[in-house]
């Protein structure tokens, strides 16, 4: 008699011979086991972009669960875990994740999202800004804006976060970790007009001059011709007009002079000086 041990692999079934099934044949016995082994399960994981899963996968037993990390890179949060029974506790920073019970193998799933911010842009009458309004930002990156004044007006300021950063015609945030504002204001273009007497003792223009002359707007002297003298001409400051004695310039875009031209009358000695 003798006993030999054979293995036929990780069958689900086996027939023996007809001859051979509990008999002794030729001094030997036939008789078939069989070793059962319990089959488990594989949780995988799959993370979008922004974040991770550790660990990556998992063998659960049939009934098990399993708990997984999952971590949002910097400046992103967590939108979302399901998969393999579990629930996600809404928490958007790293948080674990525990499946419920595992009788397939199965799949848990994180998707993410960047941090975006606001900045708040704004112009006061006289110029714009751009971009302006509400502007959306996403964690860490740059954005710049353009101050630009209307015709006739220059920037006076620009706040940001309430803060000065001067007469700046563009700013960039750069890095943007949190919510910001802009804010810039514009003020007229002022001029001065200056006034010139030909000849000197011809006449005079009062006032000498005029300061602080909005931007596109007019302004009057008065022109009076000196005894024996009678005004010739006014000119200067575009193409203004002299009525009696009142002499308006036209719109004022940058500094000028009013030039008065006086010639004496005729029978009369004159003296320039």
């Amino acid at each position: 008699t003798s006993n030999h041990t054979v293995s036929f692999g990780a069958v689900a079934g086996y027939t023996t011979p007809a001859d051979q099934a509990g008999n002794v044949t030729n001094g030997v016995t036939t008789t078939v086991t069989g070793t059962y082994a319990v089959a488990n399960y594989t949780v995988s994981t799959s993370a979008g972009s922004g974040g991770s899963i550790s660990p990556t996968s998992a063998v659960v037993s049939p009934g098990g669960t399993a708990s997984f990390t999952v971590t949002p890179s910097t400046g992103y949060y967590i939108t979302g875990i399901s998969g393999c029974g579990g629930s996600w506790n809404g928490v958007r920073t790293t948080t674990t994740y525990t499946t419920g019970a595992v009788n397939a193998s199965c799949t848990v799933s994180a998707s993410f999202a960047i941090y975006t911010y606001t900045i708040t842009a704004s112009a006061g009458a006289g110029g714009t800004i751009s971009p302006s309004g509400a502007v959306s930002v996403n964690y860490g990156s740059s954005r710049a804006f353009t101050i630009t004044p209307n015709t006739g007006y220059h920037v006076a300021d620009v706040l940001v976060d309430g803060v000065s950063a001067g007469a700046v015609t563009s700013y960039t945030f750069t890095s943007v970790v949190s919510n910001h504002t802009i804010a810039a204001s514009f003020a007229i273009n002022t001029y001065t007009v200056s006034t010139s007497v030909n000849p000197v003792l011809g006449g005079s223009v009062t006032p000498a001059s005029r300061s602080n002359i909005p931007y596109n707007t007019t302004t009057t002297f008065t022109v009076t011709a000196a005894a024996h003298y009678h005004t010739v001409s006014v000119t200067g400051c575009g193409t203004g007009s002299l009525v009696g004695t009142i002499y308006t310039t036209a719109p004022i875009t940058s500094n000028c002079t009013v030039t008065a031209n006086f010639a004496v009358n005729d029978g009369t000695l004159s003296v320039n000086v």
